[in-house]
């Protein structure tokens, strides 16, 4: 990678040095001018961080972001069809929740590194003003092309578009970007009114169209990583101003002193020129590598990308309490008995008989400091008796979870000395002795 960017010094007109992400020039300006304003928010990510590792053993948590995309066109080959949107779309669901077969090229230890997000994005189905909408807007320019220099893309009065509410909605403009720019993010801290993601026209969607730049960006990253800044995740070399490596703030990137590029193909591994040279994960989506090569975000990257979703974006994710209207709906229809409700471990769950719930339903049985400390999971199974003999005196909250949602939760005391729960039977002597291993 290191001759490649050599190379570059001396001949920078190649297909790299035209195709760039334009995130870290964008926010740099910003940054400099509000040192303090970021580094307060650097700060309480990190306060987020180290109250996330004390709760890891609680279910992970599926998001739903609500998207808009407002296509800007000025040729009608830039006004892109619905059915791309839909397929970019795709991309982001199946690579934010980790399910993107080609983490098979990940090998040794980096088959070790890749997070799950557990993002859904979703178009948005009513605009600010309440009216029905399919997520996209579409809008004509007098403008041949959009930079980052002046945001003019966000602005409506200079030919671009306004956003919808930035925290109600993660707003996505197309349009055809300038000087070999792909793309650029906002990262967390900047003026609310040009928060969003802006991606060229041209790689924008699944696949490899008759406009698109190349098969490198063909496959509908470029947006991936965008979100990925937009989530307050940096270039590995972040910082970096020729003289000292950068550092991305998280952990297991590696340091990192330069992008690897397309045109360095894909290798497993490669090492920085950094003091002391370290490891480069080059298959992640923040680095330059192509859409073929980049396949995952590593663990620390999700949590950082969390952190800043819950202390910067809070309003975009607990909009409403759609969920908790759904899970009381979902609870009051169906009849789950759980009981005795005071035990000295034994717990009967009882499903209902006239219903069948699809699907894997997971038990779990969490303390009151919020650990889990017992897990179970019925398939379609109409009684389950939990043995929790070995856990101590104290309150337990025992949550049903099916597709997502908490479809029953009740609370137990378990208590040594109560006359319920103790009797066992003697085929279950065996689950007791295994419970007080």
């Amino acid at each position: 990678m290191k001759n490649l960017l050599l190379f570059l010094l001396f001949f920078p007109i190649t297909i790299w040095a035209q195709k760039v992400c334009g995130s870290d020039e964008y926010n740099k300006s910003l940054m400099v001018d509000n040192k303090i304003h970021y580094e307060k928010i650097e700060e309480n990510l990190n306060k987020w961080i180290k109250s996330y590792s004390r709760t890891k053993d609680l279910p992970p948590q599926q998001y739903t972001i609500p998207v808009v995309f407002h296509i800007v066109w000025h040729d009608s080959i830039e006004n892109l069809h619905d059915s791309i949107i839909h397929q970019q779309l795709q991309v982001l669901n199946r690579d934010f929740n980790l399910l993107n077969s080609d983490t098979t090229i990940l090998t040794d230890t980096l088959k070790n590194l890749p997070g799950n997000f557990r993002l859904t994005f979703e178009l948005a189905t009513l605009d600010p003003n309440g009216a029905f909408t399919t997520g996209i807007t579409r809008h004509y320019t007098p403008n041949t092309s959009f930079s980052y220099f002046d945001n003019a893309i966000k602005n409506s009065l200079i030919g671009g578009v306004d956003p919808w509410p930035p925290k109600l909605y993660m707003n996505i403009w197309v349009g055809d970007l300038s000087a070999g720019l792909l793309g650029y993010s906002q990262f967390p801290g900047g003026p609310i009114l040009t928060d969003g993601n802006v991606i060229d026209y041209a790689v924008t969607g699944n696949q490899m169209y008759h406009w698109t730049y190349g098969p490198q960006y063909a496959g509908g990253r470029v947006l991936v990583h965008e979100i990925g800044h937009w989530l307050n995740l940096f270039h590995p070399w972040w910082g970096n101003d020729a003289s000292w490596c950068g550092n991305d703030e998280v952990d297991d990137t590696g340091l990192q002193d330069g992008p690897n590029v397309p045109a360095g193909g894909c290798p497993d591994t490669t090492f920085s020129n950094c003091n002391p040279s370290e490891r480069e994960n080059v298959k992640i989506y923040m680095d330059y590598c192509g859409d073929s090569c980049m396949v995952m975000f590593t663990k620390g990257q999700v949590e950082r990308g969390l952190a800043s979703l819950h202390t910067y974006r809070p309003q975009m994710i607990n909009q409403g309490t759609t969920t908790e209207i759904i899970e009381e709906n979902i609870q009051r229809q169906l009849d789950i008995k759980i009981y005795p409700t005071v035990t000295k471990g034994r717990v009967y769950i009882e499903m209902p008989k006239d219903i069948i719930i699809n699907g894997i339903t997971q038990v779990l049985v969490v303390d009151m400091m919020g650990k889990v400390v017992e897990m179970e999971t019925i398939h379609q199974e109409k009684n389950l008796t939990l043995f929790l003999y070995k856990l101590s005196n104290g309150t337990y909250s025992i949550n049903l979870i099916n597709g997502g949602y908490t479809i029953h939760s009740s609370k137990i005391i378990i208590s040594k000395s109560s006359i319920y729960g103790g009797k066992v039977e003697k085929e279950d002597f065996k689950k007791v002795l295994e419970d007080k291993k």
